[in-house]
Formats: C-alpha cells, structure tokens, sequence
C-alpha cells in the first residue's frame, strides 16, 4: 500500500484539469472521482452523421435502381413501332415518354432523402415498401391483376404511388 500510495501520491500534487467537469480540481478530489464514468452516454455524434449519411447514399441509390427497372417495364408495356429510333433526340424522347412513370420515384427520392434519420428499421422497412408498391405497380401496367389501366386511370394510379411513397416516408423514416 505504501508502494501504491507513493506512485499516486506525486502524481496529483498539483491540480488535474478534468474535462468531464469543467474546473480544476484539487488532489484530494481526484483520488475520489472515478475516471470511467461508465454512466455517461458516449458521443455518438459522428456515428449518428455516418449513418445518416449512409442511409441517404442507400435511399438515393435504391430509388434509382428501382425507377430505372420501372421505366424499362413500363417503356416495354408502350407500343414503339412507329417511333423514330433513328433521330438525333430519339433519347429524349424516349426519356420524356417514360416520365410519367418516374415521377413518383423522384418525389419519394426528394423528400425520403430530407426526412431520413440515422435509424436503419425505418430503412429497410421503406425499401420493402418501395419495392413492394413498385412491382405492385408493374403487374397493374402489365394487365397480370386482371385490370385494365389507361388513360385517367393510369394517371390516378401514379399519384397515388407517390402518395403512398410519400406517406411511408413520413411514417418509416420520420416518425418511427
């Protein structure tokens, strides 16, 4: 004990500045504070940020995944015999026809990317909707379900795919 006593002894002789309490403290205080405070919460700060900044790259990269696949099927559902291929904008075109199609996917992307947090439940839970919504969507256009969609129809359909994009961003990612 002495042995101890005499190497903790030199060592708090002259005041210890501890961060954790924001003053400077005596020797006799500081052989009482326990320097693991194993209460305190860890900052988690730049965790938080990484993930949020994960789950971002993750929500932007799976609307474009998805959206790109939607626009080939619903571009593969369009009759294009009489389209010129052969024009110098023909890629336009063919972009500004499947528009409709990707509109709900970028309303989703712009406003999933604001409310995301730093939570992964919330996700993973909106990608499974968001794909699930998509192929549901698919088999509609494709006739697979039996119902036949044009017209004023096909547009009710997208905006409420977009609502319910919309509505699960909220809820999953926001709320949850």
């Amino acid at each position: 004990m002495v042995g101890a006593r005499g190497l903790v002894g030199p060592l708090f002789l002259s005041s210890v500045y501890f961060s954790d309490l924001g003053d400077w403290t005596s020797a006799s205080d500081a052989l009482r504070i326990n320097f693991i405070d194993v209460n305190r919460e860890p900052d988690r700060r730049g965790l938080i940020h990484e993930r949020t900044a994960f789950n971002r790259r993750l929500l932007v990269f799976a609307h474009v995944l998805v959206s790109f696949f939607s626009a080939i099927f619903y571009l593969s559902q369009i009759n294009l015999g009489r389209f010129p291929y052969w024009q110098s904008r023909a890629g336009l075109g063919v972009i500004l026809m499947a528009g409709p199609a990707l509109v709900p996917y970028a309303m989703s992307a712009v406003y999933s990317f604001r409310v995301v947090t730093h939570r992964r439940l919330g996700v993973w839970l909106f990608l499974v909707v968001l794909i699930a919504v998509s192929v549901l969507m698919a088999l509609l256009l494709s006739g697979a379900l039996g119902i036949d969609v044009h017209g004023p129809e096909w547009l009710f359909t997208v905006g409420a795919q977009a609502g319910i994009y919309l509505w699960a961003a909220e809820l999953l990612l926001h709320v949850v």
